[in-house]
């Protein structure tokens, strides 16, 4: 997959998040699919520190860089799978994808749901360098 066929529409594990993204409101400067580079960061319907620590903090810390732009928000996808995983979402902090097993198995025993629209995959991230480990999870179940 490339260019602005990164995200895999047709991937049932992608399903839910791609219907909540499309029916969030369109912010101006929408756009469907894009590389970071082409938008305005503040037009992505979230804090821009958020953006940030998605793209700038977790993102770089990947085994390749995973930043895209998902019916205007700021997202994570895995290149060699398409499937998203990761999200800024408002001012409420970042959506991370990962099996509750798999959390449990990390440690992470008392993770805040995110959005049920989601599915019960998803769930908030604590900000600092546990968010870090537990994306590197997230994309590695991603694959």
């Amino acid at each position: 997959m490339g260019g602005r066929e990164r995200v895999a529409n047709d991937d049932p594990r992608n399903a839910a998040v791609l219907a909540f993204l499309a029916a969030s409101e369109r912010l101006p400067g929408y756009v469907a699919s894009a590389a970071p580079a082409s938008v305005d960061r503040y037009q992505l319907g979230a804090h821009p520190d958020l953006v940030e620590f998605l793209w700038e903090q977790l993102d770089a810390g990947l085994p390749t860089r995973c930043a895209w732009v998902v019916h205007g928000r700021a997202a994570l996808v895995r290149r060699s799978s398409g499937i998203v995983f990761g999200l800024a979402l408002g001012t409420r902090g970042i959506a991370l994808r990962l099996q509750a097993a798999r959390r449990g198995e990390l440690g992470v025993v008392a993770a805040p749901a995110a959005d049920s629209a989601l599915g019960p995959d998803w769930f908030f991230a604590p900000i600092g360098t546990e968010a870090l480990r537990l994306c590197q999870a997230a994309h590695d179940e991603a694959g």
